[in-house]
């Protein structure tokens, strides 16, 4: 029998115990019928947004945004975070992650919630954004007066950066510079901007220079002059402003008025006249009386001043010239005071006067003419030109006849054949030229008698004889080398001769015959002979000889100041009581020295021009 199972038909019963069966498995998938709790998300970081940031400005702002997120990276939103900063100094937060920059520097931002915490980096750096110049405007009122500016770089909100450099500059230095450290200094009137830089960062101040002349000076002071001769060069008082300088807009009313008067004398002339371009010219003053002034100039509102003192004086004077001033100094014998300086041309050299002191003939070496002075005026009022076809140059030595109506003069040509021009003084042309045989004609003198002049060559040593009657040379003759200085005896006799530094002698001349009657071992340049003819002066570099003409021996030996033998010339007064001597090569030391020829005894020195090549006096 075949094996299986047996299954009857199913009941009614059966099926309701299959369907409570089937309730109850189902039942017991679905928990009872409870729904399950999800579990609740933890969060695993924070995120502040931006992660980094700068700031260029105390107190700029910048707010940061703080995220939390799950493992996932997913956003949990509704979390309140705690905010904190590392270095509140320099940049703080608020509760809602607001940040400020306070100072330079980094820190640290911190957002927490739930113990997990987030970090972002503020750095705070400020950036130039102005620059503050103090101060803003400035007027300076004197040439070179100065201000002190300073400049301060901001940022944005106008805190100072401190430590930044500035750079200075001035937008016209004509006007105003400025150093490295803000200093101003005025160099002219204007305005000008001053700039401190930082970077392309600028800032300026205005500065106005406006000179206020706040006193007066005398730029031309008054010199010596004769009386009731207009004081020359004219006299100038200049405006100034507070450090000295000219203002050269000033227009003010200057007056003048005599200060030390001790003669009582009076002020002539325009004493009152209106500064052009700052200065006060005064072209014709007069002094009526002799002595020594000073004047005050005075204006309204203004400091006035004093002039250096000053002579006025008279005649009888010394006319000295002066190679390297080209000038001629004018001393009062009677006082030794300086009274005049007259412009002539380049390197005055040889002096003369007419007899009755009228007029004083100056040779100019280089300008090739000689200056013709009024001694009434004191002015040089004709310039004889000393230029012919074939060339001229160099007049140096001058003498005039004692009718005083010609002069003679001697043309230096170095190593060559000068000739002897002839002047007329009535016209102050020249009349005609006089071939002579000595090279490098130097030094003249006429005879007493007018009869004759004498011409010494330096190079070739010898003294030419021109007769006046016939303006031709009748005779020649030797006195050894480098002659020069020539000087008569009052009654014509005997002239010397000096012979200085190649035989350093004087020669005794007898004019009868023109020949040489004896040598005197005397070192010397200048010559002159006392009014009776007692005496022989010679001038060397140090010392005056003093010569017996009668026996010619020494009798008194003058230190005087040093000075180059070339440049001692020397003159004796009318009345034979004082020696006047040139002395001085260098600068400073040029100067005439007054000898009292009885105490023989240097009594006085007087400053003149720079190098002084010869003296005339005048009555």
């Amino acid at each position: 029998m075949a094996r299986g199972s047996h299954l009857g038909p199913i009941g009614g019963t059966d099926m309701r115990n299959v369907f409570l069966l089937a309730a109850v498995v189902l039942a017991g998938c679905h928990g009872g019928g409870t729904e399950p709790t999800p579990p609740v998300p933890t969060i695993a970081t924070v995120v502040i947004e931006p992660g980094s940031v700068s700031l260029d400005a105390f107190g700029a702002t910048t707010r940061l945004v703080a995220t939390a997120r799950d493992k996932t990276g997913a956003e949990l939103p509704g979390k309140t975070f705690a905010w904190s900063s590392d270095a509140s100094t320099i940049a703080s937060v608020d509760a809602s992650g607001l940040v400020t920059a306070a100072a330079n520097g980094q820190a640290t931002i911190h957002a927490t919630v739930d113990g997990i915490n987030g970090t972002a980096v503020v750095l705070v750096s400020q950036s130039v954004a102005s620059i503050e110049v103090t101060p803003a405007s400035k007027t300076l009122d004197a040439l070179e007066a100065q201000t002190q500016l300073t400049a301060v770089a901001l940022d944005a909100n106008e805190h100072p950066i401190a430590g930044k450099p500035i750079t200075w500059s001035s937008a016209n230095e004509m006007v105003a510079r400025v150093t490295s450290a803000g200093l101003v200094t005025a160099k002219g009137n204007g305005t000008v901007s001053i700039n401190a830089a930082a970077g392309s960062v600028t800032g300026a101040a205005s500065i106005v220079v406006r000179q206020v002349p706040v006193g007066l000076a005398f730029t031309v002071q008054p010199t010596g002059r004769k009386v009731s001769l207009p004081l020359a060069p004219a006299v100038e008082v200049t405006e100034r402003d507070a450090n000295g300088f000219k203002v050269a807009d000033a227009t003010d009313h200057v007056t003048l008025s005599l200060g030390a008067n001790p003669s009582a004398a009076a002020l002539g002339g325009t004493r009152t006249v209106a500064a052009v371009g700052g200065v006060a010219r005064f072209a014709d003053l007069t002094i009526d009386r002799t002595g020594a002034y000073t004047l005050i100039a005075s204006a309204d509102a203004l400091g006035g001043a004093t002039s250096d003192a000053f002579p006025i004086g008279s005649c009888p004077c010394a006319y000295v010239p002066s190679n390297n001033s080209n000038s001629v100094t004018v001393i009062e014998q009677a006082t030794g005071m300086v009274i005049g300086t007259i412009p002539v041309g380049a390197s005055p050299s040889g002096i003369a006067a007419t007899p009755n002191g009228n007029r004083v003939y100056v040779t100019n070496a280089l300008s090739n003419s000689i200056s013709v002075i009024e001694t009434a005026l004191d002015e040089v009022v004709a310039t004889i030109p000393m230029d012919f076809v074939g060339g001229r140059g160099g007049p140096v030595g001058i003498g005039i006849t004692p009718d005083g109506a010609r002069a003679y003069v001697a043309n230096r040509f170095a190593f060559s054949y000068g000739p002897i021009s002839v002047i007329s003084t009535a016209t102050n042309t020249v009349l005609g030229d006089i071939a002579v045989s000595g090279v490098e004609p130097v030094g003249v003198a006429v005879a007493p008698n007018g009869a004759f002049v004498y011409v010494t060559s330096q190079t070739s040593g010898t003294v030419e004889v021109i007769e006046t009657a016939t303006n031709s040379q009748i005779a020649m003759f030797s006195v050894g080398g480098n002659a020069y200085e020539i000087a008569f005896a009052p009654d014509g006799a005997h002239a010397y001769v000096t012979s200085t530094p190649v035989n350093n002698i004087v020669n005794v001349v007898k004019t009868a015959d023109h020949t040489v009657e004896r040598t005197l071992p005397v070192p010397a340049f200048g010559l002159a002979v006392s009014p009776d003819g007692a005496y022989l002066y010679a001038s060397g570099e140090d010392r005056v000889w003093k010569i017996s003409t009668s026996d010619y021996s020494i009798v008194a030996t003058i230190t005087v100041p040093r000075s180059p033998t070339s440049r001692s010339a020397i003159v004796i007064t009318t009345d034979g009581k004082f020696a006047y001597r040139t002395a001085g090569i260098i600068p400073g030391t040029s100067s005439v020295n007054v000898i009292d020829l009885s105490s023989n005894t240097v009594v006085a020195t007087i400053p003149v021009g720079q190098v002084p090549t010869g003296i005339v006096l005048t009555p």
